[in-house]
């Protein structure tokens, strides 16, 4: 099967935390799920219980273009579960799904916000005076033929916005997405950082979206923009010095022969 990743909030409700000021050194924690072909629900966060895993990401390794992550699952607690599936086709090969936090002592006044629809995409909205952390989000049903498409956080940092896209042989049956943010108090000079591949055909892009001169890596998100249901987002990553994020795409084993790009995003704070 092909496999996909995608995030899905699984906290409707808002909760409201009081944390320590937000400004720290992160560190890095990462867990590698066993490799085999099964569908894999791979868990993650934090050593400490005074740090939250605020840019949350995964990658999957040796699935080809048939596995993907379908899910990034964040919790109130800290808790962090990746869930990744072979497409509908299966695929006979063994294959991994590595989490990673850059694990922060948490934003002041943090809260974690979440929306799901049955339409193709969803949008999490923090409340006002409060900014995007990070991002999570997904796709619920599809059995292998709806991907996670966009994990997209705004520009302004005001919201999350999911998407899920059917692939070429299409979905019959009900799905939906979710989206969901950590929201806090903004950090002064928070922001978002992207970066977006050439608009072409080749089979494999990967861009990096860079906290230079901005602070470090406090949440990740990505999206694939023209690729008709048959483009894959294998990994969303933040890098080991938590100064950047990775987003690396790639087109299903048919191949595509339209144009598409991807864009990583980072949002970074001192």
């Amino acid at each position: 099967m092909k496999a996909a990743w995608t995030a899905v909030a699984v906290a409707a409700a808002v909760t409201l935390v009081a944390g320590p000021a937000h400004a720290d050194t992160p560190s890095h924690f990462a867990r590698t799920s066993d490799t085999n072909s099964l569908n894999k629900a791979q868990p993650g966060g934090c050593d400490s219980p005074d740090e939250y895993p605020l840019a949350v990401s995964a990658e999957v390794k040796d699935g080809g273009a048939q596995v993907g992550r379908t899910n990034l699952i964040l919790s109130p607690f800290g808790e962090v579960t990746v869930v990744a599936t072979e497409d509908d086709t299966g695929f006979s090969g063994g294959w991994q799904v590595t989490t990673s936090s850059a694990c922060h002592l948490p934003p002041v006044d943090w809260e974690v916000v979440a929306s799901s629809s049955a339409q193709r995409s969803a949008t999490a909205t923090c409340r006002p005076g409060m900014k995007v952390y990070t991002a999570g989000g997904g796709v619920s049903g599809g059995l292998g033929n709806v991907m996670l498409e966009r994990l997209r956080i705004a520009p302004d940092l005001g919201s999350v916005t999911v998407a899920g896209s059917e692939d070429d042989d299409g979905f019959a049956g009900p799905w939906a997405v979710t989206a969901q943010a950590i929201c806090g108090t903004p950090h002064a000079g928070q922001t978002r950082r992207s970066a977006t591949t050439a608009v072409d055909s080749a089979a494999t892009k990967t861009v990096v979206a860079s906290c230079q001169g901005a602070g470090r890596v406090h949440g990740v998100g990505g999206e694939i923009t023209g690729g008709g249901g048959q483009v894959r987002i294998v990994a969303v990553k933040e890098d080991d010095k938590v100064s950047g994020v990775r987003i690396t795409a790639t087109e299903d084993e048919d191949g595509y022969a339209g144009v598409w790009s991807a864009t990583a995003y980072a949002v970074c704070a001192p």
